[in-house]
């Protein structure tokens, strides 16, 4: 590395104090004495370039031979161990979300309210995602504000289960690209505080971004999975992945249950209208 910046190549600087690549350096190598510096790039097996192998030496010279291929050695080692470390990392995070996700798909099944399904995923959700809060949001009938079910932050905040929140409208303005199963999200909430009040209680609870998974099946949107940032941007590829899994998992869990109570009602009618039936015969 030259101050601070990975190489993507290999470098090989015979005088620190003769090279345009050191010129804007060249007090860092002077203060520690030295006048030669090569660098290898460090590469993984996606071509991605994880760091760099360096040498340094006190007095000005290129590397012989066998040098050069133990400087190539040493960056190929590194990457491969770099590597390694990378894929275990994302092996044990992708392990602890897929347990995360049963924990939720348990929770669900032990629930009997739609209220009580979200509760369980927000809970969990929040454990798993750098955000400030987690909430859920159904329509009832067509997409449009609709209500708060579940919410859970990791500080105090204004809104409550049942009541209105800035991500239900903001939400309502994101419709038709939930509606086709897409994230949604919305970078930056600041400037819409003046346009849109609701917001403003978000903003001051600490919400500064908001993403959106949708609650979608055959086509209907149910309802939204938000995250809320205490950052301005987006959430990661991988952290989006796991977001829409469990809105996908929410959504069959919730038209599960508006199917078990309909059977229910419907049941409940069948045997009111047999006992009629059974006293008009009688």
């Amino acid at each position: 590395a030259q101050g601070g910046r990975v190489l993507a190549e290999t470098e090989i600087v015979r005088d620190v104090q003769e090279s345009p690549l050191t010129r804007n350096i060249l007090g860092l190598f002077e203060g520690e004495g030295i006048r030669a510096a090569w660098s290898n790039p460090v590469v993984s097996v996606r071509g991605d370039v994880l760091g760099s192998v360096s040498m340094y030496w006190r007095e000005p010279r290129e590397p012989s031979p066998r040098e050069s291929m133990l400087l190539d050695f040493a960056a190929s080692m590194a990457g491969i161990v770099l590597e390694h470390a990378r894929v275990e990392d994302e092996r044990l995070r992708l392990t602890e979300r897929l347990e995360t996700l049963h924990e939720i798909g348990r929770a669900i099944l032990a629930s009997d309210t739609i209220e009580g399904i979200a509760g369980a995923a927000v809970d969990r959700v929040l454990t798993q995602i750098q955000c400030t809060r987690v909430s859920v949001t159904v329509f009832d009938l067509e997409p449009g504000p609709g209500r708060l079910i579940a919410v859970a932050s990791r500080k105090p905040h204004h809104f409550h289960v049942g009541g209105k929140s800035g991500t239900q409208f903001l939400a309502a303005r994101e419709t038709s690209r939930l509606a086709a199963g897409l994230l949604a999200a919305v970078p930056d909430l600041r400037p819409l505080v003046r346009d849109l009040p609701e917001v403003a209680d978000l903003v001051e609870d600490g919400v500064l971004a908001i993403v959106f998974a949708p609650l979608v099946l055959h086509g209907r949107l149910l309802g939204t999975l938000s995250i809320g940032l205490d950052r301005t941007g987006d959430l990661p590829e991988a952290e989006g992945d796991f977001l829409r899994e469990v809105g996908d998992m929410l959504a069959l869990a919730m038209e599960q249950l508006r199917l078990h109570e309909r059977e229910r009602d419907l049941t409940t009618r069948l045997s009111t209208i047999n006992d009629i039936g059974r006293r008009i015969l009688e």
